[in-house]
């Protein structure tokens, strides 16, 4: 009993020794570990914040940005009158898109095709060709790069009539009778250019009207594809002296012009009728001399009538009614409101930009400054660099640490305990900064020394790299990689067994039976210890510990006003030393309390 009761002293002892500074060690973790998770917490807030704001700033003012850049690219064109150009492009640009959908800047980035293609553009007319030719893409279904390089090749075309009536009456002109031909044929936008880019001026200089060319390539597009047309059309035109010659027919004014189409087909009927026998397709064969031409002839001819009408509403086509009128049947009231806020943001970013580019350039003389102090001061510079790589380096240690700490909250009581004691061991060796701040500390100055010495351990890697090929390329590195594979095999085999025979608990108790019997407890005493009897000692129990000891107070009794504790004998183990008097007085004042 009284060697129980010794035991239970120095454990009791022992204990409030190691859990206190633990306590302590492990409540200041949760306080650092706190701390940093509350400052992480702010700065993610902090940071959300301002990104929300410049990105919301950004969103604001980005339709606004992109439509400068548009105007920018037009600009580098070196038009004439160019602020009242681009102004004029600008509620064009508005007033399309918000009335049949699209991108304000799209519509300003085509209208540098169109003024590359057509020179002489002045004041409001770059602004109405841009959105002809919008609309008629949008009334079409064409793509709105097909169209913008089909107003540069009818304007080729056609630039005689264009100056004389006006070059914006004129597009207005040339899109409405666009829109009608498809309409009427059935063709597409795409047609009409293809038919347009492949014909050229040959019917232009033969006098013949636009609305009869754009009447004969649409009948021609109901059974072929709009470059196949303009083919045919050109063979057409280019045998029709000859053809006349040959059939014995006039196809030619008392000028000399071209007749129209109309009448050239007229009297070709009235010689050979239907065009139905191969005989008569044979001597039109022969006539035009080419089989492009005769087809024309044969597929135009069985129809005059419903050509003649489509010339003649074609004709009727002044300005872009029809146009307009197909492209608003196109466009979607998603699109049209989606372009309307946009319309919103570019007015209000281009009253904010004036500002904001005083901003930029506030900021851009600081990066300049900052850039030229960088080149003349290159030492400081690089410190800088270091400095903010530390802190880096820092945040990046304390980050690991708030890991570190959940996950040993997560790993359970039994590491947490082993983490105390390891804590307590290091408190008691005065190495609790170490402990925490060590890592941290370590880590940011392995980041310091690696910008610091970036040149020499670069270089290192890539000798150590060149020496590994060099090895690697030795037929021995391949032998030796076969020794240590067996070797590794032959290790892991080992492993697994001794990890199938291992029992952590007998492993545990085994550790805990050879500690306490380096003390003097448990077991059989080691050979040579004597066992000393001493008189009666006089205590109070154990006394009241302060602060994060694992027992708080300890009596025999809490109603005997007596607390003496009576021990028959202490029996203390000097492990077959000599024990002189100063040591056992020492352990007899330690086993008394």
């Amino acid at each position: 009993m009284a060697f129980n009761m010794q035991q239970l002293n120095f454990m009791v002892r022992m204990t409030d020794h190691v859990s206190k500074p633990a306590h302590s060690m492990m409540t200041k973790m949760d306080s650092v570990s706190n701390s940093i998770q509350s400052s992480f917490t702010k700065i993610g807030v902090g940071g959300a914040g301002l990104f929300a704001t410049g990105y919301a700033m950004d969103r604001l003012i980005a339709p606004a940005r992109e439509l400068d850049r548009a105007l920018g690219e037009v600009e580098s064109l070196n038009m004439d009158n160019a602020a009242q150009v681009l102004t004029g492009l600008t509620q064009k640009s508005i007033e399309f898109t918000t009335t049949y959908g699209g991108n304000a800047a799209e519509f300003v980035r085509s209208s540098y095709d169109i003024q590359s293609a057509i020179s002489g553009l002045v004041g409001n007319e770059l602004g109405t060709f841009t959105q002809a030719s919008a609309i008629l893409a949008k009334g079409t279904k064409a793509d709105v790069g097909v169209i913008t390089n089909y107003m540069g090749t009818m304007f080729s075309i056609f630039e005689n009539e264009a100056n004389a009536i006006g070059k914006e009456a004129w597009v207005e002109k040339m899109a409405g009778q666009t829109a009608a031909a498809v309409q009427i044929f059935k063709t597409t936008g795409q047609g009409m250019s293809d038919a347009f880019g492949r014909l050229g001026k040959d019917a232009t200089t033969r006098g013949i009207a636009m609305s009869e060319q754009m009447a004969v390539l649409g009948k021609l597009q109901a059974t072929m594809s709009g470059s196949e047309a303009g083919t045919k059309y050109v063979s057409f035109l280019s045998n029709i002296g000859k053809a006349q010659e040959e059939l014995g027919l006039k196809f030619t004014d008392s000028q000399g012009k071209m007749l129209p189409m109309i009448n050239i087909l007229e009297k070709i009927n009235g010689t050979f009728g239907a065009l139905d026998e191969v005989a008569e397709l044979d001597i039109l064969k022969k006539a035009f001399g080419t089989e492009e031409a005769a087809k024309l002839v044969t597929l135009l001819a069985g129809d005059v009538s419903g050509l003649n009408s489509a010339i003649g509403n074609l004709e009727k086509q002044q300005g872009m009614q029809t146009a307009i009128k197909m492209a608003k049947k196109m466009a979607d009231p998603f699109e049209i409101m989606s372009a309307k806020m946009s319309a919103l943001q570019i007015t209000l970013g281009t009253a904010l930009m004036p500002t904001v580019l005083d901003f930029l350039d506030v900021m851009g003389e600081g990066a300049a400054s900052i850039l030229r102090w960088s080149n003349l001061f290159p030492n400081l510079t690089k410190w800088v660099g270091v400095g903010t790589l530390a802190v880096f380096g820092i945040i990046a240690g304390l980050s690991v640490l708030t890991m570190v700490a959940g996950g040993a909250a997560i790993v359970g009581t039994g590491l947490g305990l082993v983490f105390s004691g390891l804590a307590a061991v290091f408190s008691w060796a005065g190495l609790s900064v170490l402990l925490f701040y060590g890592p941290i500390l370590l880590l940011g100055a392995l980041l310091v020394a690696a910008v610091v010495y970036w040149d020499d351990w670069t270089g290192a890697v890539v000798n150590a790299g060149k020496e590994l090929i060099s090895w690697a390329s030795n037929t021995e590195f391949v032998q030796y990689a076969l020794k240590s594979w067996d070797k590794l095999t032959q290790w892991w085999g080992d492993f697994k067994t001794y990890l199938n025979n291992l029992n952590p608990l007998e492993s545990i108790a085994n550790g805990a039976e050879w500690v306490m019997g380096k003390f003097g407890f448990g077991g059989e005493a080691p050979q040579g210890a004597q066992p000393i009897a001493v008189p009666r000692a006089i205590g109070t129990g154990v006394v009241r510990q302060e602060g994060g000891g694992v027992i708080q107070r300890f009596n025999t009794s809490n109603n005997n006003t007596d607390n003496r504790s009576s021990v028959e004998k202490i029996v203390i183990n000097n492990f077959g030393a000599a024990m002189s008097g100063a040591e056992l007085n020492d352990e007899l004042l330690f086993a008394a309390g």
